[in-house]
């Protein structure tokens, strides 16, 4: 996240922070891309800025994905007008793709016990579909069909890593229709409070009363 939280504000900072991750041919593509969303001298300072470190967060945030994709994918805006706007705007050019969409190539790697999803080959099929002249709307539906498949694959290496029969889900990226509609009926989400950021207070105060040997009926449904 160049700029740390100033890229979520400016998505476009994402974007062309993952496509110098990919390869410089990819990064020198979403620069000519989003040049007219930079502010004089910003590309400059970008540039220096790219290396990770003090101004250049790591960041393993599903919703800094969508908004990276999004800008790809012709969100225009310098600044976002409000919270999750441009996963908003992406998600309204994958419904208007009434086609089926094949999910881009995907790994997902084993790093100090954990699995992480990574991104290398979901950002090169984009920008090679954007500019071969795939439309907006099939490339933002492959990308949908993306994280649901590797959200699914997730699910069934941790089930079986744990030997779990059903498996919950969290976060905004979750009240996507398009994701949820793709995910099998072992998965479940919370119904009496949010999935979003606005439910991290509630999961604390849980884990805080789980510790301290408390008895808490939690109810759920189905995704």
């Amino acid at each position: 996240m160049i700029g740390a939280d100033r890229a979520v504000q400016c998505p476009h900072r994402i974007a062309l922070a993952l496509a110098d991750r990919v390869s410089p041919t990819l990064k020198k593509y979403a620069l000519n891309h989003l040049i007219g969303m930079l502010k004089p001298g910003e590309k400059q300072m970008i540039g220096r800025m790219l290396h990770p470190g003090r101004a250049n967060i790591q960041c393993s945030s599903m919703g800094r994905l969508f908004d990276a994709v999004a800008v790809l994918c012709g969100y225009a805006k310098r600044e976002i007008a409000y919270e999750a706007e441009p996963a908003v705007y992406l998600t309204g050019l994958a419904r208007n793709w009434n086609r089926s969409a094949k999910p881009y190539r995907f790994t997902i790697i084993r790093r100090d016990g954990l699995h992480i999803l990574r991104l290398t080959d979901i950002i090169a099929g984009i920008i090679h579909d954007l500019q071969a002249g795939v439309s907006r709307q099939e490339t933002a539906m492959r990308f949908h069909m993306t994280v649901a498949a590797a959200t699914r694959k997730l699910f069934t290496l941790l089930m079986k890593k744990y030997g779990a029969r059903v498996c919950g889900i969290s976060g905004g990226v979750f009240q996507n229709p398009i994701l949820t509609g793709q995910l099998p009926k072992a998965v479940y989400r919370s119904s009496r409070v949010s999935c979003t950021d606005a439910g991290l207070s509630c999961g604390q105060v849980l884990y805080y009363l789980l510790n301290e040997g408390y008895h808490v009926s939690v109810s759920h449904r189905k995704n």
